[in-house]
């Protein structure tokens, strides 16, 4: 019996070898490239002291406004393009899904994006704008409608993929100089900030 357990393990510990398979390179993560506003490289532009907090899009057009857990559900599910308020008893913070970032109508319009910028180059040159934090800049809202406090402010990026059913934020920590580009569900809730020139 004890060799069998023996050979057992022998050849158990011989077909765990550390080589890599074809399959886990295949698999390996590629650059994300994105749509980076141009202030996070350049002095000439900056963000605005204010997120933004409109109500239409640039046409005029009415964007949802999603006014509970079920409808803001509804609209990821849909597609539709939906906005919401962080607070909504003293109508403060104002959250938009993906969908609103990506319709051709826009929410903000005329405003200037660097292309083809791989991560590696966006987190190493980022300088993170300074605001006042509190709870109302660090919530996101899943696609679900739960609202979640993440502790770090997320700014939806317009990515310049191909569409794959995920949308990109930037997320950043300004006291802790915490800055990263990742994917989101285009259902989920996070700000709009635009740009100014200096």
């Amino acid at each position: 019996m004890r060799l069998f357990f023996f050979f057992s393990f022998l050849i158990l510990f011989v077909s765990c070898g550390t080589e890599v398979t074809d399959k886990s390179i295949k698999n390996q993560s590629k650059p994300i490239v994105a749509d980076i506003p141009m202030a996070l490289f350049s002095g000439e532009m900056s963000f605005n002291d204010e997120f933004v907090t409109v109500k239409t899009f640039s046409n005029g057009d009415p964007i949802l406004h999603a006014q509970s857990k079920s409808s803001w559900a509804k609209a990821a599910e849909n597609g539709t393009p939906a906005w919401c308020y962080v607070d909504s008893v003293n109508k403060q913070g104002f959250l938009y899904n993906g969908f609103c970032i990506s319709d051709e109508r826009e929410v903000i319009k005329d405003i200037t994006y660097m292309n083809e910028i791989e991560v590696s180059m966006f987190i190493s040159d980022f300088d993170a704008p300074e605001v006042k934090e509190s709870d109302l800049y660090l919530v996101e809202r899943s696609y679900m409608g739960n609202f979640n406090n993440l502790g770090f402010e997320n700014i939806w990026v317009k990515s310049n993929e191909v569409k794959t059913g995920m949308d990109y934020v930037l997320s950043y920590h300004p006291e802790r100089a915490l800055v990263q580009l990742r994917r989101a569900h285009p259902g989920n809730g996070y700000l709009i900030r635009t740009l100014k020139t200096n």
